[in-house]
């Protein structure tokens, strides 16, 4: 669980989640904002066009609720509207499965159970008229991986003295579309 090779930013703990690695380098370099561009869902829109505010959770559900989940305010999982040409372009539950044990790296770890979902990491979009680059992830079609530990494992980045940060599920965004790593996460 504390394999962290393609960390490309470490940040503390905020809530019951901490993010344990970000966008692997040079793997997503805009946004998805558009469904015309992306076959996603703008996820968050009422038939009326209010925002409708994902539920606040702890954890990776099992399934998405129609407002989609927001884990610790860290990450939005939302519902992904496919057709049918989207869906057959991504990679099957099984191959998702796969690619995040690996990158989860850990024979103690349970299998992993995968959920189809847009994915925005709230931290990586820019305010409005920033001018600083961001790696921007933002609904994002992956697969969500979650792993559960036999137990409770610290996790703290903070310096020596720090008190324990134990969690015990890992997730592993994957990219429903090209295979890549995105992001991992840890919740309690």
């Amino acid at each position: 669980m504390k394999k962290l090779t393609r960390v490309a930013a470490a940040v503390g703990c905020i809530g019951a989640v901490a993010i344990a690695a970000i966008v692997a380098s040079g793997m997503i370099g805009g946004t998805a904002r558009s469904n015309a561009a992306t076959g996603q869902s703008e996820g968050g829109s009422s038939p009326t066009g209010a925002t409708i505010e994902p539920a606040a959770v702890e954890g990776v559900p099992a399934s998405l609720p129609s407002e989609g989940v927001d884990i610790n305010e860290q990450v939005v999982l939302r519902q992904l509207a496919t057709s049918a040409s989207d869906a057959s372009s991504y990679l099957t539950e099984g191959e998702a499965a796969a690619v995040a044990k690996h990158e989860a790296s850990s024979p103690a770890l349970s299998e992993g159970k995968p959920l189809l979902a847009s994915v925005t990491l709230p931290a990586s979009i820019p305010p409005p008229g920033s001018t600083t680059p961001y790696k921007t992830i933002e609904n994002v079609p992956a697969w969500v991986v979650t792993f559960t530990a036999p137990e409770p494992s610290n996790v703290s980045l903070g310096p020596p003295g720090s008190p324990p940060v134990m969690m015990q599920h890992y997730s592993v965004a994957i990219n429903a579309s090209t295979g890549e790593f995105i992001l991992g996460f840890y919740t309690r």
